[in-house]
C-alpha cells in the first residue's frame, strides 16, 4: 500500500491493495512525501476496537530525485511492515504518520492527516505460546501448589528433600525422586512413616506414592514447543524471503517510474515508448488524470486522481451504457425543479441521444433520464439549472414549449383511396382530385356532338343520351369519374338550324368546377399552413442556437479570484467587490462557472471546495473540510 502525501501534510492519494486477516508479514506500508531523508517517520495504527498500537518506524528505500512537489522539494520514499498486532482482526483501521525533524530526540513532531483502510475478513492466526510462557506457567503451577502444601501444614517438616532410603516420610509430605532412567520428579506420600521407595522396577509405587510433578513431561513439552518454534522460525524465514523479494520488486518500479518521461494526451496511442509515464485526461469530468505505462505490448494503469465540482446552476453527467437499468438511470441534484433544467448532450453524442429517445426529468432532487431503448455507447451531457427569465430569451420558446407547439401543430391529412366529386377528403397521393384543366379538357372530349336533321347523336359509348326534340325532357349523360347534372340549368339550344319548340336543358361545368376549385385552394392553404408551421419551427431553432451562442459568446468577464484562508466561516466563504472589482456587475441571474487555478486541482479536491450560489454582486463558495493554504479559482461570468 502506497501512500502520498504533500509537505502540509495532506493525503494526496493512495494506492491500496487488499489486506486480509492473519497475513502477518506479508504487507508493507509505503508513504512518498517531501520530507527530507534526516527527518525520522513513524506510524501509529488505531484498530476497530479502539486499541492503538505501538508507532513503527519506517525506513527510508530512496530518493525520487527526478520528481519534486510545488516548492522544489524531492519526494522520499519510505516503507515498513504491518505489524502483526494490524492484521491479527479485521475491521477498519486509522494510520498517522509522525515526522520529527532531523531524527533527534526531542525534536519537534509533525503529525499527518489520518488516512483510513480496511483489514478484510480472514482466518485468524492461531500462533503458538512462548515456550517460556509455558514451562514457567507449569512450574510456578507447580511452586504454587507446593507452597500451599508447606503453608496449610500437609507435613511437619515443610521442606524439600531428597529421597533417602534409610527414612521414612509422613503423609502428605514431597520429596525428590529419580527413576530408574535418571529421570526426576516430585513425589507426595499417601500414608505417615513411609519407608516404601517411589519406583520399583521403574513403575511408581502407587500404593505409597503419587506424582505431584513428573520432570520427564515438563522436558517434553519444552521440546515439543521448540519443534514448534523451529517451524514457525523456518515459515518466517520463507515469509521474509518472499517479503524481501516483494520490496525489491516495489523499489525497482519506483525507481523505474522516477526516471520516467511523462507526456500528457488526451487518448492513449496504439502503443506506447516505454520510459514514458502517460496522463490521460479524462474529458467525462470524473478525474483529474489517469496514469499508465506501456509494456509487454500492453498499456498499464497505475492509478488515477478524481475531481468532483458541483454547483446550483450547472451540472456534467456521463451516461455510462452499462449503467442503464430497465431504460433508466437516476442521478443526484439536490435543488431542481421539474420547470428549471433544460439538458444538452455533447456534440459526439447528440445523434445516439436522440435516436434512442433519450429524456430528462427533475424528481425530489435526482435528475432522472429515461431512454426508449438503452443506449451502447456512453453519452455525455450537460444539465443547466438556470430559469431562462432575462430579456435575452424573451420570444423564444424553451425546450418544453417547442414540444407543446410542435405537438399542437400535428395536422393530420386523410385521403380518399379513390375519390370522386363527392368526396370530402380532397387529397389522394399528393395530388388534388381531378385538377379544373382536366375536368375542362374531359368535358371538351366527351360531349356529345351536334349533327343537323339528326338531333344529338351519341359519339362515345361510355355515355347515354336520352333525346327527344319534341318534349321538354332532361338531358343526362353519365361516366364513370364524371357526374354532369342538366337538371339545374335550363336555356335554348341554337345552330345553323333552329330547333323548333325543342328546348333541352344543359347542365353548365360551373358548379363542379368551383367545388374542385375550392378544393385546390383547400389543399393550397393547408400547404401555407405546414409552411407557416416549418418557419415557426426554424424561428424557435434559430432563438435556441441564438441562446446557446449568447452563452457562448456573452461571457461578460473571466478573472482569477483568491480565496484566502481568512475568509473562511464555518466551511463558507463569501466574496464581494471588496475580493475582485468584477463581482460587482453580477446579478442573482448571472451564470458563473469556477475551476481551480493551475496547481490548486488538488486543494480543491481533498476539501471539496465548490460555488454555490450567486447573488447582486457576491460569491458563495462552501468546503467539507476549511482548507489550510490559500486558493485560487478562475471565474467565466454570463452577466
Amino acid at each position: 500500500m502506497i501512500i502520498y502525501a504533500d509537505g502540509n501534510g495532506k493525503i494526496l492519494n493512495a494506492v491500496q491493495e487488499r489486506v486480509f486477516q492473519g497475513a502477518a508479514g506479508s504487507y508493507r506500508l509505503g508513504l512518498v512525501s517531501p520530507f527530507p531523508e534526516t527527518d525520522a517517520v513513524t506510524a501509529s495504527f488505531t484498530l476497530s476496537g479502539g486499541k492503538t498500537c505501538p508507532p513503527v518506524l519506517l525506513s527510508t528505500d530512496f530518493s525520487l530525485s527526478g520528481i519534486r512537489d510545488d516548492n522544489g522539494a524531492p519526494l522520499v520514499v519510505r516503507s515498513a511492515l504491518f505489524p502483526s498486532p494490524v492484521l491479527s482482526e479485521h475491521g477498519r483501521v486509522k494510520v498517522q504518520f509522525h515526522v520529527r525533524y532531523n531524527g533527534q530526540a526531542g525534536a519537534e513532531i509533525f503529525a499527518l492527516e489520518p488516512f483510513v483502510f480496511t483489514v478484510e475478513r480472514g482466518v485468524r492466526e492461531n500462533l503458538p505460546e512462548s515456550p517460556s510462557d509455558d514451562v514457567y506457567g507449569r512450574l510456578l503451577s507447580a511452586v504454587s501448589s507446593l507452597n500451599a502444601d508447606v503453608l496449610d501444614g500437609r507435613y511437619g517438616a515443610r521442606s524439600l528433600y531428597c529421597w533417602k532410603e534409610d527414612s521414612s516420610y509422613g503423609k502428605g509430605e514431597l520429596v525428590f525422586a529419580v527413576r530408574d532412567g535418571g529421570e526426576g520428579c516430585i513425589v507426595r506420600s499417601l500414608v505417615a512413616e513411609n519407608a516404601q521407595p517411589p519406583f520399583a522396577d521403574g513403575q511408581l509405587n502407587r500404593g505409597y506414592w503419587q506424582t505431584a510433578l513428573d520432570f520427564s513431561e515438563m522436558t517434553a513439552a519444552h521440546l515439543s514447543s521448540l519443534e514448534k518454534v523451529k517451524a514457525e522460525a523456518q515459515a518466517l524465514a520463507e515469509k521474509s524471503k518472499t517479503e524481501a523479494n516483494r520490496a525489491e520488486s516495489y523499489a525497482e518500479k519506483l525507481a523505474q517510474m522516477a526516471g520516467m518521461r511523462v507526456e500528457t494526451v488526451e487518448n492513449l496511442p496504439a502503443r506506447g515508448e516505454s520510459g514514458v509515464l502517460y496522463l490521460r485526461v479524462d474529458d467525462a469530468g470524473e478525474s483529474l488524470f489517469e496514469l499508465f505505462t506501456y509494456a509487454s505490448g500492453a498499456w498499464q494503469s497505475k492509478g488515477s486522481v478524481a475531481l468532483h465540482l458541483s454547483g446550483s446552476r450547472a451540472f456534467a453527467f456521463t451516461l455510462k451504457a452499462q449503467n442503464w437499468a430497465q431504460n433508466k438511470q437516476v442521478f443526484t441534484a439536490e435543488g431542481l425543479a421539474a420547470a428549471e433544467i433544460s439538458v444538452y448532450p455533447d456534440d459526439d453524442s447528440a445523434k445516439e441521444y436522440l435516436t434512442c429517445g433519450v429524456e430528462a426529468s427533475a424528481e425530489s432532487g435526482n435528475v432522472v433520464f429515461t431512454a426508449k431503448r438503452a443506449p451502447q455507447s456512453d453519452l455525455g451531457v450537460t444539465l443547466v439549472a438556470a430559469p431562462m427569465t432575462d430579456e435575452l430569451y424573451a420570444g423564444y420558446y424553451s425546450k418544453r414549449e417547442t414540444d407543446a407547439a410542435l405537438t399542437a401543430k400535428q395536422d393530420v391529412l386523410s385521403f380518399d383511396a379513390a375519390p370522386t366529386q363527392d368526396s370530402t377528403n380532397a387529397l389522394s397521393s399528393g395530388a388534388v382530385y381531378l385538377a379544373l384543366e382536366d375536368v375542362r379538357a374531359e368535358i371538351q372530349e366527351k360531349t356529345p356532338k351536334y349533327e343537323a336533321g339528326k338531333g344529338l347523336a351519341k359519339t362515345d359509348n361510355t355515355f347515354s343520351v336520352v333525346l327527344d326534340a319534341a318534349s321538354d325532357e332532361a338531358l343526362r349523360l353519365t361516366s364513370a369519374g364524371l357526374r354532369l347534372d342538366l337538371s339545374d340549368y335550363s336555356t335554348t339550344v341554337e345552330s345553323d338550324t333552329k330547333l323548333s319548340g325543342a328546348y333541352t336543358r344543359i347542365n353548365s361545368v360551373a358548379t363542379l368546377a368551383e367545388g374542385n376549385a375550392e378544393r385546390i385552394a383547400a389543399a393550397e392553404q393547408t400547404a401555407q399552413n405546414h409552411e407557416e408551421t416549418l418557419s415557426a419551427l426554424e424561428t424557435q431553432a434559430a432563438g435556441m442556437l441564438g441562446r446557446i451562442t449568447a452563452l457562448e459568446e456573452g461571457a461578460s468577464f473571466t478573472e482569477e479570484l483568491v480565496l484566502p484562508v481568512s475568509a473562511w466561516q464555518n466551511k463558507t466563504a463569501v466574496f464581494d467587490s471588496a475580493a475582485l472589482a468584477a463581482l460587482s456587475s453580477l446579478t442573482a441571474g448571472s451564470f458563473v462557472g469556477a475551476a481551480p487555478a493551475a496547481g490548486y486541482a488538488a486543494a480543491f479536491l481533498k476539501n471539496n471546495v465548490r460555488l454555490v450560489s450567486v447573488g447582486a454582486g457576491t460569491l458563495t463558495f462552501t468546503a467539507d473540510t476549511v482548507p489550510s493554504t490559500e486558493l485560487r479559482a478562475i471565474l467565466t461570468a454570463v452577466i
